[in-house]
């Protein structure tokens, strides 16, 4: 029995799949927002379901300038 099946019988493991999963939802949530591109985002969550956080993480970093200074920077309402 493979250890990813094995994973799923147990309780630690369904809830670590499930936190990895609800993990992935919640990046893939936040490039959708930033990015307003469903297919790079549709793309970018597929790519994580089988590579894990890796590519989450190298969005994070090309996207950390612009992020960075929307948070340092708000806009203010005219």
């Amino acid at each position: 029995m493979g250890n990813a099946v094995y994973t799923w019988q147990v309780p630690w493991g369904i809830y670590v799949w499930l936190d990895v999963y609800y993990g992935f939802i919640l990046m893939a949530t936040l490039i959708y927002a930033y990015e307003r591109h469903l297919g790079l985002t549709l793309l970018i969550f597929f790519i994580m379901c089988w590579t894990g956080n890796m590519i989450a993480a190298a969005w994070l970093l090309w996207r950390a300038p612009d992020i960075y200074d929307r948070i340092a920077h708000p806009r203010t309402p005219a």
